[in-house]
């Protein structure tokens, strides 16, 4: 290797080693980003459909997810299962109102565990839990 190969490959060397340790000093550790995060206020939860519309869908899913279960469609059924879930989930936000919370967060941890059965395809758990679904609404 020749004098000047050797000068061209330290001179880069020492660029890399120069650039790495700014890049280090300027980052940032995770754990505060991650605090810095958690110090911003969650964003207030404004729905986009109304209660009754809400329902409307929720009684869709619900429909899909038997018709499913009862015809093995497993993927399908899981797809609107979760889904369902999620509402319920969001449902919460909705009203302030203790009882209605319950009743949604109820809907929405029997939809989860609807879900679940649906995912291993355990048709007798899937089809108790479709019956707890029904029972929270």
């Amino acid at each position: 290797m020749s004098r000047t190969s050797i000068k061209v490959l330290g001179a880069a060397a020492v660029g890399l080693s120069i650039t790495s340790i700014c890049l280090i000093a300027q980052a940032q550790p995770a754990g505060e980003v991650t605090k810095a995060k958690a110090a911003e206020p969650a964003p207030a939860f404004k729905p986009v459909i109304s209660v009754e519309v809400m329902m409307e869908n929720q009684g869709r899913l619900f429909k899909e997810v038997k018709e499913g279960i009862l015809d093995k469609d497993w993927k399908n059924s899981g797809k609107s299962a979760w889904l369902l879930a999620e509402l319920g989930n969001v449902n919460q936000y909705q009203h302030d109102d203790a009882a209605y919370k319950k009743f949604a967060k109820q809907m929405s941890d029997a939809s989860k565990t609807m879900a679940e059965a649906i995912d291993k395809r355990d048709e007798a758990a899937a089809k108790s839990a479709l019956t707890s679904v029904g029972e929270t609404c």
